[in-house]
């Protein structure tokens, strides 16, 4: 039996505090939860409701519990997708009662934890891709470089009116949005702008700005690729031309996921490539695992 090319978005600690996990190995959580610190994108900062795995304590079991989750995604996944990939690194917890403002940031082995995946994506020849949107430090994306980690790069997030187009500057997987984002054809039409209106999150004016913002961006992209845009399928379909458009010959094929770089994502060596084929949302440009071997 082999596993078909999925990728599976994973991380290491986001269990629901009553789920058997927790339940199974208390031992290796802390007792707080984790998010993020109040920024300009949530003004009450982040409490995302799970509790996280204990630095320490994972460490003094040798890593076990970390080595068999992620183990167990590389056995069925073409690809993994780490979540919040600076929590490698550290984490921002937050005391038992408390809100987001109250948390502080604790550290991690990010050279073990690193370890343990480069060790297991060699061994099942699966590419990793690191989640590292929004604030995160140079030194982490240099060490995903280092191990050659694919970026994230969300288009939802990189086009400007002046650069309707942009394109990844480092191998990354592409995607025109992810899961805190509207649904593509929503960004489209600006819907999302009005719902920010609508439940009070800006107020007029804020959303007039972004509108005008938004239909620079679709203008210079029908520019582009002029098409009449009305189902969500004419979206899709102008998004695919503009694509091929761009990137001037080479191979491509639109989907939801699609590396943007002809580097090897790492594992670097390893089982041998797999063949160069789309299915389902995952998109190769000839070096994307397409099968798996024989699961161990």
């Amino acid at each position: 039996m082999t596993a078909g090319p999925v990728c599976i978005s994973t991380s290491l600690s986001a269990l629901h505090p009553d789920g058997y996990d927790v339940w199974a190995a208390p031992e290796l959580f802390a007792s707080a939860g984790v998010g993020a610190p109040p920024d300009g994108f949530f003004s009450g900062g982040q409490s995302w409701g799970f509790p996280p795995l204990h630095p320490e304590r994972i460490r003094e079991n040798r890593y076990r519990y970390v080595i068999a989750s992620i183990r167990t995604a590389m056995r069925y996944a073409a690809a993994i997708r780490i979540d919040h990939v600076p929590g490698l690194h550290r984490l921002y917890w937050i005391p038992e009662g408390g809100d987001a403002s109250t948390g502080g940031y604790v550290r991690y082995r990010d050279d073990e934890l690193r370890a343990i995946i480069a060790i297991e994506a060699f061994r099942s020849g699966t590419a990793v891709i690191g989640e590292d949107l929004g604030t995160v430090s140079p030194e982490i994306r240099q060490a995903m470089d280092a191990d050659g980690m694919l970026h994230s790069f969300v288009y939802q997030f990189a086009a400007t009116p002046e650069h309707p187009l942009p394109q990844p500057t480092k191998p990354s997987a592409a995607s025109v949005g992810s899961h805190d984002l509207p649904r593509f054809a929503t960004f489209w039409r600006g819907g999302d702008i009005g719902e920010l209106r609508d439940r009070g999150d800006i107020d007029g004016r804020e959303a007039e700005t972004r509108w005008q913002i938004r239909r620079s961006i679709t203008d210079a992209v029908r520019s582009a690729a002029p098409v009449v845009v009305g189902s969500d399928a004419d979206v899709r379909a102008a998004w695919c031309d503009v694509c091929s458009r761009s990137r001037s010959g080479r191979q491509h094929t639109c989907s939801s996921i699609s590396p943007t770089s002809s580097s090897k994502p790492f594992p670097t060596t390893g089982p041998a490539p797999r063949s160069s084929r789309a299915t389902g949302d995952i998109a190769s440009a000839g070096h994307l695992p397409t099968s798996r071997p024989t699961p161990r």
